[in-house]
Parts: C-alpha cells; structure tokens; sequence
C-alpha cells in the first residue's frame, strides 16, 4: 500500500465518499475536515511520515481543497450538507456518484513510459539483414553487413 500513497491528494481523496465501503460516521468526519482551511504548503502529492500511517484515517487527508473534486468535474455537491445515512436517496449524491462510477482512471505516466518502451522496442528490432536507426535523422532503414 506505501508504494501507491503517490497517487493520493487532497482532490482525490473526495472519491472516498462514494466508497460503500466507508461508513457513514468516517463520511461525516470527511464533510467536517472539508470546512478546515487548506494546508499551505498545498502539494499535488500529500506527504505522509511512514511510521504514522497507520494512525491515519481518510478524514485525515480532507482539506479545503477536496471540494476541488466537485468544481473541476462540474459535479453537484449539495449532498454533503445532508446527513450522511441519507445519501443513497439523495438524487445529487446518486448523479454524482453515477459519474464517479464512470471515471476511467488510468496510471497516464505508467501507460506513457510503456507506450515509450514499446515504441523504442519497435525501433530497436533488428532482423538477419536491417536495422532501424532509432534517432530522427535517419530516414531509412540501414542495412547490416
């Protein structure tokens, strides 16, 4: 689990309220967290002392900033002034939680640097007679002697 904290952020963490597996009163405590002023030395990444991880609860990375989840996907986010029991029938918290569903989350620098690799991969394959000069300034393949 350490190896992925890298991807958690004060925006990101906002997914957690959709989670059926957080409970209502971890929920709650998140909506309070939200009202606590953003930190700020404010990183794309939060940084997390190892030995406390444990210690650690999802309300601890809510800040101000989480509500940026909900304005940079034009999401509705009324919900969260209702009480947290309630939001499955809470049509905001449904709309919202439909387009979270939907979110196709990728690892964009792991399918890059792969992407890279096979490209590279391409331009290295040598058969019995060619190569390919992986650099710009050659134009056509090379033949081998």
């Amino acid at each position: 689990m350490l190896a992925n904290l890298w991807y958690l952020s004060e925006e990101l963490v906002a997914l957690a309220f959709f989670d059926p597996e957080v409970d209502a009163a971890e929920k709650r405590a998140m909506v309070k967290q939200l009202s606590h002023g953003a930190k700020k030395d404010h990183a794309k990444r939060i940084s997390i002392d190892r030995s406390t991880i444990r210690d650690k609860r999802l309300r601890d990375f809510v800040a101000r900033n989480t509500c940026n989840f909900f304005v940079i996907l034009s999401l509705p986010n009324s919900f969260r002034a209702t009480n947290s029991e309630t939001w499955e029938s809470n049509a905001d918290c449904l709309k919202t939680e439909e387009v979270v569903r939907e979110l196709c989350i990728v690892n964009d620098t792991a399918e890059r640097g792969v992407a890279l690799m096979q490209e590279y991969n391409v331009l290295m394959t040598k058969d019995e007679k060619r190569t390919v000069c992986p650099t710009s300034r050659c134009r056509t393949p090379q033949t081998v002697s």
